[in-house]
C-alpha cells in the first residue's frame, strides 16, 4: 500500500510544477517581450484601422477600384490584404492594420494571366461601378458592427458586393448591388 501512495504523491506534485513552470515563463516571456513605440498607454496593442480605411488607402494610392478586402498577416504583421483593378489589371496591396502603411503593393503576374482567362470581364466591370466604400460605412453604422471581409462578384451579370460583417449577435452576411448600392435579398 506504501508504493500506491508514494507514486500519487508523486504525480500529485506534477501538475504543480508543471503550473509553476508556466507561469515562470509567461511572466519571463513578458518581461523580455519588445516595447513598441506604437504601442498604446496601456501596453496594448494600437487599434486597427479597419477594413474601409484600408480600402480608400488603397483605392487612393493606385486610383483603382476595391475588389476585394480581408484582414491576413503578413510576415508576423497584421495586416489588410487588399485586391484592387485598375483599367482591368489586378493589384494586390498589404496594409498594415496597425498603422495603415502599405507594406507591399505588387502586381501579380500569374494571377493576372489567370484573371485574363476567367475574371477579365469581372475586373473589367469593377472599374465601372461606383466605389462600395460610402456605403460601407453606411452599412457598419446601420448594422452596428464592423466589416470583416468584402468581394466583387458577378451573379447573373449582375455586379455585387458581398459582405461579411461582425455584429454584437455574430457574423452576417449582405449582399449588395454594385451599382444601385441597394441590399439584395439572399
Amino acid at each position: 500500500m506504501k508504493n500506491i501512495f508514494a507514486r500519487v504523491n508523486i504525480f500529485a506534485r506534477v501538475p504543480a510544477f508543471i503550473m509553476a513552470a508556466t507561469v515562470f515563463f509567461a511572466f519571463q516571456s513578458l518581461a523580455l517581450a519588445p516595447a513598441h513605440a506604437d504601442e498604446g498607454s496601456q501596453g496594448h496593442a494600437p487599434a486597427l484601422i479597419g477594413l474601409i480605411r484600408a480600402g480608400e488607402i488603397a483605392e487612393q494610392n493606385l486610383k483603382a477600384r476595391l475588389i476585394e478586402a480581408e484582414l491576413d498577416i503578413k510576415d508576423d504583421t497584421l495586416c489588410y490584404k487588399v485586391n484592387v483593378s485598375r483599367a482591368g489589371d489586378h493589384f494586390q496591396l498589404w496594409i498594415n492594420g496597425h498603422t495603415g502603411n502599405i507594406v507591399r503593393a505588387k502586381k501579380p503576374f500569374l494571377s493576372n494571366l489567370w484573371i485574363d482567362v476567367a475574371a477579365g470581364k469581372r475586373l473589367k466591370m469593377a472599374g465601372n461601378v461606383p466605389s462600395v466604400l460610402p456605403r460601407m460605412h453606411v452599412i457598419e453604422k446601420e448594422v452596428g458592427g464592423d466589416i470583416q471581409y468584402m468581394r466583387f462578384e458577378i451573379e447573373d451579370d449582375q455586379p455585387q458586393y458581398e459582405i461579411e460583417i461582425m455584429t454584437p449577435a455574430g457574423p452576417t452576411e449582405l449582399v449588395i448591388d454594385a451599382v444601385t448600392g441597394a441590399r439584395k435579398a439572399q
